[in-house]
């Protein structure tokens, strides 16, 4: 490819070798790390603006326009590269409904359903209903992954806690309840504190319920199934039930249905003993 420049010498012509040449392009690109390769570098200090061979001599002037540095300014008149428009009318394309839901960057299923009264040349094959596995994933606003625990162990084996806040000014001073709930059997037993449910009496009444549950029946609590509170903010209890060889198998952040036996264990204690107080007319 030969291209015309402005040198020291007047108008010279410049050889380019094994190059991609677009005729039918407003503007084709030369490549100045191909040229530094060649001994050809940019001198930007002085104006104007040049290329320069290795000896300092100017092999071509450049001159900005839009911004940009040009070595050839083939300037062209307009019509050269005005596009002839055909006017013809195009034919209809006839497609499925999911076809065009992808086109269209996954809309609703009632832009589908009017995109052939509001568009020229679309034909829309079968129903327009779109069931997009695509969209049912990246638009749900909260998954819970609802596939059953592996209950293999016996009765009393697998434990899940969970605790409820009391109201405040409770008659007997107590503030929280923590309620074991079997897996095996949904034997549910409920402990109660006074205080600010730390991490100290929890662990005392973990080892109450593993004392008793070794002595009275000769069981050994295994697996601990919890929410978030004792991995994250209760950690001494964790490294306590890694002393004492149980396993802690906490839910998933902000998914309450992987321990939803233990939290319906809970509501329906709250619920029975609401009733019984309205119904006995107590405060």
């Amino acid at each position: 490819m030969i291209i015309a420049t402005e040198g020291e010498q007047g108008r010279q012509t410049l050889l380019l070798n094994n190059v991609a040449w677009c005729p039918d392009f407003l503007c084709n690109l030369i490549s100045f790390r191909l040229l530094r390769r060649q001994g050809i570098w940019w001198e930007n200090r002085e104006d104007p603006t040049s290329l320069r061979q290795w000896d300092g001599s100017i092999i071509a002037t450049l001159s900005e326009q839009h911004g940009q540095w040009v070595v050839e300014n083939t300037t062209e008149p307009a019509a050269a590269f005005h596009v002839r428009m055909n006017r013809s009318k195009r034919r209809s394309q006839r497609t499925t409904a999911i076809i065009w839901h992808k086109r269209l960057g996954h809309p609703g299923p009632a832009a589908i359903e009017h995109l052939v009264q509001q568009s020229e040349g679309v034909k829309i094959i079968g129903i327009t209903t779109v069931q997009c596995d695509a969209c049912g994933i990246s638009k749900s606003k909260r998954q819970i992954r609802r596939a059953p625990r592996l209950n293999d162990e016996g009765p009393g084996e697998r434990i899940a806690i969970d605790f409820h806040e009391y109201e405040a000014g409770s008659f007997t001073k107590e503030r929280s309840q923590m309620l074991i709930t079997c897996r095996y059997s949904r034997y549910v037993w409920d402990f109660y504190f006074k205080d600010n449910r730390p991490a100290r009496s929890i662990i005392c009444l973990l080892g109450l319920f593993v004392q008793f549950m070794k002595k009275q029946f000769n069981i050994i609590v295994k697996v601990i199934e919890a929410d978030n509170e004792i991995v994250t903010v209760k950690q001494e209890v964790e490294r306590w039930c890694t002393s004492m060889s149980i396993r802690i198998e906490p839910s998933a952040p902000d998914t309450q249905a992987q321990n939803g036996g233990a939290e319906r264990s809970g509501g329906v204690i709250k619920e029975k003993a609401r009733a019984i107080r309205l119904d006995a007319n107590l405060p």
